[in-house]
């Protein structure tokens, strides 16, 4: 004989925009099928555990209204960006000198340049 098991009468959880907390796994789920309870409960509490979403799936999770959102301050230590835009011609001068002057990455090299400006009208 066996046993059957009393069908769940409880409501599933809200979160505070009202989806339903299912219905954000199984929209996140499309993308990325390992993601579960146990996931979005570790991604709701960030501070916690230490685990976050990918851009994609808290895109997904806040398009669907579900998740509201949390902005973290920067982890950088100088946390300000500048974008630049080159031609490709300007990018290859660029590279090249900063090769031929010892300098790993464009960020460092266009950061002590930039640097080396900021003193020289300091000093004037």
């Amino acid at each position: 004989m066996s046993k059957r098991r009393k069908q769940s009468t409880r409501k599933p959880a809200k979160t505070a925009q009202g989806m339903q907390t299912e219905e954000r796994i199984k929209l996140i789920q499309t993308v990325y099928p390992g993601y579960n309870n146990a996931t979005d409960s570790y991604a709701n509490n960030t501070e916690k555990y230490g685990v976050c979403r990918t851009p994609v799936a808290q895109r997904l999770a806040e398009a669907a209204g579900g998740v509201p959102v949390k902005r973290r301050k920067p982890c950088r230590v100088n946390a300000s960006q500048i974008t630049v835009r080159l031609t490709h011609a300007e990018r290859i001068a660029l590279t090249t000198r900063r090769v031929r002057l010892g300098y790993v990455t464009d960020q460092a090299y266009i950061s002590e340049l930039l640097r080396r400006e900021l003193r020289e009208e300091a000093a004037t």
